[in-house]
């Protein structure tokens, strides 16, 4: 009978040894993570700091003032054209006007 109690006594203690060095592992996990957050926040904020800092030095004047020695700057959009007259010119060139379809009788 003692032995048994011992056995069961010595498991106890084994399985509360691993409980314990789990938990420890979780707690050591939490932390690790905890300062990485902190990390990457302060790297975040340097980040954003130097952005500012490139958003105050690159103006679009500084900008084309930089290029205006090394090429013609040209607009990217180009000019809108006017719908109407794309229209007639696409009938000028061989395209033909759509038929105007015949309204359906209504039932009286």
């Amino acid at each position: 009978m003692f032995w048994k109690l011992a056995a069961v006594i010595l498991g106890l203690m084994l399985t509360a040894a691993w409980v314990l060095s789990l938990r420890q592992s979780r707690v050591a996990v939490a932390h690790e993570l905890a300062s990485i957050h902190l990390r990457v926040k302060s790297l975040d904020e340097r980040l954003f700091s130097l952005r500012a800092d490139i958003s105050h030095l690159v103006t679009p004047e500084r900008v084309g003032a930089m290029v205006a020695g090394v090429a013609e700057l040209k607009p990217l959009v180009l000019p809108t054209p006017d719908p109407a007259s794309a229209g007639e010119r696409l009938y000028a060139e061989g395209m033909t006007k759509p038929k105007e379809q015949k309204k359906p009788a209504t039932p009286r």
